[in-house]
């Protein structure tokens, strides 16, 4: 009994749900991360984290005027750090490096909501949302540029919060310093954290009677904390550290517009270039793919503004989605580049539930809501199952699921279903010209030669190829019309196919 009670002691003061919640995570991280499948960013990205880790052993170049195609103005420190612990380029330790790292942000958004409930039961329900929020955690494993930026973003929102009342500080001025570093070297969209600490300094400083000196005490501290956060990004950015007056705008400037890009577009059932995408096009994706006990809560949370923190982190949301529509950059691959505004969202409705429970409505009522907010769940946990590994893919209920939504807006854009056509070639159509089948992938064409096993060989010339694996939106793009071999499902419909090629030269 004495046990007991000296455990419930310790458990009330430390924040054991979150520990339990973190116990489970990191047991299904190392569960699925051999199952994770290869997206079609990742070759590039730790392609050049591998170069960045190179020139900081070798001190060789990294751009020159005969291969300017690197991308300079991209920072690559996340995947060269991950390069570090897998020199061998295994595809699968990537994946659970990146599972690991995005723990931060579970950890992020428990303290943010137990801030706002000061209730730790509570508080966990924000890993948990944000863990079935599909068309968010479905990115876990094998987004190495969004999903890292999202987890430190949303880190960096908590830490300025943190660090709000200790005034002219060393401890926040390094902390800070590095945690901006971070966020600014993943993606420039992170220079506006520098904005958001001056909104937050004024929302938890206007009401008090020294407003004014406290305000201008936390921009002395802005510019020191930009001041190590710039000098870290010097030392660690070969490009920008070559000269960082000329190329920190450049690099700003590009990745507004970003318009290197300019394929073309799944939305609502028709192709469109990047100059005919609708304006509407993130909020629609975002209404669509994430789960409505998360939208509707989400809804209900404007419902009372008291707390600075809920205002702070409307703030931030609120100033994405007008910086969207005000530069119009081009995006693509539905909300990704956007991905870190659900975690925001997520807070929200986690705010929003908070204030249902604790008001004055009847309990009727209370537990109407809460009925549905289960009926959401459930049909969230199944969608993850009949889409997982690939339930980045979700679409919800209001929607009408994947299936509906596959023939009118990106779903399986990452290319991660070629892993199983892959590995279905490998077994079951290399045995009859073992290393001689040629292979033409529509998409993720290094993914499909990792899981070959070397037992067929991929081209990227059509005409060689003996067979063409394609996705269902750019096999009814190119309008391929060779004979069936198999198809592959994906949330119970036929997604990938694999087909003789009618192309081939005679």
């Amino acid at each position: 009994m004495d046990f007991l009670k000296k455990f419930l002691k310790i458990s009330s003061k430390y924040h054991y749900p979150l520990f339990i919640f973190l116990f489970f995570y990191f047991l299904y991280s190392f569960l699925i991360y051999k199952i994770v499948p290869i997206t079609t960013d990742e070759q590039f990205r730790y392609q050049r984290g591998s170069e960045l880790l190179s020139h900081y052993l070798n001190s060789g170049y990294l751009q020159t005027y005969i291969t300017p195609d690197k991308e300079p103005d991209t920072y690559y420190f996340y995947v060269m750090l991950v390069n570090i612990l897998n020199p061998k380029f295994y595809y699968e330790w990537f994946h659970l490096q990146n599972l690991l790292f995005s723990s931060i942000i579970f950890v992020a958004i428990y303290f943010i909501v137990y801030s706002y409930s000061n209730n730790k039961f509570f508080a966990v329900l924000g890993p948990l949302a944000l863990f079935l929020t599909p068309s968010f955690s479905g990115h876990l494993g094998s987004n190495p540029i969004d999903m890292p930026f999202a987890c430190l973003f949303l880190l960096n929102i908590y830490l300025i919060y943190r660090f709000r009342d200790r005034g002219f500080d060393f401890k926040k001025i390094i902390i800070l310093g590095i945690s901006f570093w971070l966020i600014l070297g993943l993606r420039p969209v992170g220079y506006q954290i520098f904005f958001h600490y001056l909104v937050f300094s004024f929302l938890f400083n206007f009401k008090k009677p020294d407003f004014r000196s406290l305000v201008i005490g936390d921009i002395k501290n802005l510019i020191l904390i930009f001041f190590v956060a710039s000098f870290l990004s010097i030392l660690s950015w070969p490009y920008l550290g070559l000269n960082y007056f000329k190329n920190l705008p450049g690099i700003l400037f590009v990745n507004a517009n970003y318009d290197k890009w300019d394929n073309l577009i799944l939305f609502n059932g028709s192709y469109l270039s990047k100059s005919d995408r609708p304006w509407h096009y993130l909020l629609t994706y975002i209404f669509l793919t994430i789960p409505s006990y998360i939208l509707f809560s989400f809804m209900g949370s404007f419902a009372k503004f008291r707390n600075n923190l809920k205002i702070g982190i409307f703030f931030v949301l609120f100033f994405n989605l007008v910086l969207y529509l005000v530069l119009k950059p081009v995006i693509y691959n539905g909300m990704r580049h956007f991905l870190y505004v659900i975690p925001l969202i997520v807070c929200l409705a986690l705010f929003g539930i908070w204030d249902l429970y604790k008001s004055n409505l009847s309990l009727k009522l209370k537990k109407a809501v809460a009925g549905l907010g289960v009926l959401s769940i459930l049909w969230t946990t199944y969608q993850i199952i009949n889409l997982f590994p690939n339930h980045y893919a979700y679409f919800n209920e209001v929607s009408g699921g994947f299936s509906r939504n596959y023939t009118r807006f990106e779903t399986e854009y990452w290319g991660g279903i070629y892993k199983y056509g892959s590995i279905y070639i490998r077994n079951n159509l290399s045995k009859s010209k073992p290393h001689e089948l040629k292979i033409y992938s529509c998409n993720s064409g290094f993914s499909v030669d990792y899981y070959s096993e070397k037992k067929f060989l991929t081209t990227i010339k059509k005409t060689e190829a003996d067979l063409i694996i394609c996705d269902y939106v750019e096999d009814r793009r190119l309008m391929l019309k060779g004979k069936v071999i198999k198809e592959i499902k994906l949330g119970g419909v036929s997604y990938l196919f694999i087909r003789e090629n009618e192309f081939k030269s005679k």
